[in-house]
């Protein structure tokens, strides 16, 4: 302070000699919540000034327009920055500059400028008189008093310390809102705003101040939505205006489901038949919707409308909805279900998966009767064995307006001979006993990225056996 007081004097001698109009600049300058020692100061460009170990500088300044020049720099003599900034200076008034400078985030330069120049100090008591502000300043962890913490009034030249106990008592400005700065080495600073007191009256005020090492600097997460995530699926059925389960990729993982079949038929209300047919509510498959990524999905079975889901491999998909109430969004034709199977957009990295499976039951090693088949009749396939002779076929293909002909009626008895032995003909129709071999499955699925001017494409491929 007595350093501080010298520079002020210095500033002020000539001034008072010429008359000039005078007002006072206050500088702290912190970095992670530490005062800066001995940094910089130049004002107009003339002249080099040093704050001292609360990091603070005060001057006495001529009334009207300046620069100040900030040169930062830590303990270790790093640069933290360079910075220009134009300040007003108000006659009697102080103008208070807090800097806070750091080499890992933003920094931050602030300027208070009084808002009105005042004709002189004893005017302004006169008019308005002053009050006492009482103030205990105290660490936010335990109420612990902080003493030697300095307070400045803004827009004042009021500049004091707490004492042992961590109080301080000075006079301020009344009938208008004031605002108070509370700095310490080992403290985050502290502004206060809209302080009032009445003229002649007291005020009390306590401020907590949050220790340097315990405050932590505010930052935003940002994460990306993650597709098929149980938090996304929940989020989902409590938004939605139906009666709706939702199931995740996530939970599919987690349950070590293969395929749709085996992960929708723990929903409550469907009923997996034949391990691959949904039923919804008990209502059979013609009154059940299966559509992927909201469009429909033809059978492969042209006899039947259900969709079998134990086509569709669980790596591929990114959520399943089931819907059991009708909404306008959903084809008309939904009746007891509407199940919803929805791909994942993109897989995270290219793989191919190989499956066997095997199963046997109660009727597996017990002999039964068949018959001699075609070679390919594994893969559900005729190889030609059973082909018929395409004379044949074309004497009995109907014609529109005519009656269908008939190889069996006593009129072709001729030509019915000659089909029926070159229908037969290779071919051998008894019956042996054969013994019921295990089940066996076999699948493979795969997926691939692939980047392409700035746009991702991936394809999911799937066969099973």
């Amino acid at each position: 302070m007595k350093k501080m007081t010298r520079v002020a004097l210095v500033w002020l001698l000539p001034f008072l000699l010429f008359g000039q109009k005078m007002g006072t600049l206050s500088v702290v300058l912190f970095s992670d919540g530490e005062p800066l020692e001995s940094n910089e100061i130049r004002i107009d460009g003339q002249g080099s000034y040093r704050t001292d170990s609360d990091g603070a500088i005060q001057l006495a300044l001529s009334a009207g327009r300046h620069l100040i020049e900030i040169y930062g720099k830590d303990e270790q003599g790093n640069n933290l920055g360079y910075f220009k900034k134009p300040l007003q200076i108000k006659e009697e008034q102080d103008t208070q500059v807090i800097a806070t400078l750091s080499l890992k985030g933003p920094d931050n330069i602030d300027i208070d400028t009084p808002l009105d120049v005042v004709v002189s100090k004893s005017d302004t008591t006169k008019a308005k008189g002053e009050g006492l502000l009482h103030g205990k300043v105290r660490s936010s962890e335990g109420g612990v008093a902080i003493g030697g913490a300095r307070v400045f009034v803004r827009g004042t030249a009021v500049d004091t310390r707490t004492d042992e106990a961590g109080n301080f008592t000075v006079k301020i400005p009344a009938g208008k809102e004031v605002s108070i700065s509370v700095v310490h080495s080992a403290y985050s600073a502290q502004t206060i705003d809209g302080i009032l007191v009445q003229n002649g009256a007291t005020v009390s005020k306590t401020i907590k101040l949050t220790p340097a090492s315990m405050e932590l600097e505010e930052f935003v997460v940002l994460a990306p939505k993650v597709q098929g995530s149980i938090a996304d699926v929940m989020a989902e059925e409590k938004e939605a205006k139906a009666v709706v389960n939702i199931l995740s990729s996530e939970e599919m993982s987690k349950k070590g489901d293969s395929d749709a079949a085996s992960a929708i038929k723990r929903v409550t209300g469907v009923t997996l038949i034949g391990g691959k047919d949904v039923y919804v509510r008990g209502l059979g498959g013609r009154y059940s919707n299966v559509e992927m990524n909201s469009l429909p999905l033809p059978s492969p079975d042209p006899a039947r409308r259900a969709v079998p889901l134990d086509i569709f491999p669980a790596n591929v998909i990114g959520s399943m909805k089931i819907q059991k109430s009708g909404t306008a969004d959903i084809p008309a034709s939904f009746g007891g279900g509407y199940v919803d199977i929805r791909t994942k957009e993109k897989s995270i990295d290219d793989y191919i998966q190989i499956s066997i499976g095997g199963k046997m039951d109660s009727d597996t090693g017990i002999s039964v009767l068949t018959y001699k088949g075609s070679d390919t009749d594994y893969l559900g396939y005729d190889d030609g064995y059973r082909e018929i002779d395409a004379e044949i076929l074309d004497f009995v293909k109907p014609v529109v307006g005519s009656v269908t002909p008939n190889i069996a009626s006593s009129k072709y008895n001729e030509l019915r001979f000659d089909f029926a032995k070159r229908a037969t003909s290779g071919r051998e129709y008894n019956l042996y006993e054969e013994s019921v071999s295990p089940g066996m499955s076999l699948s493979i699925e795969g997926a691939k990225n692939i980047d392409q001017n700035e746009h991702e494409f991936t394809i999911f491929g799937n066969y099973g056996y």
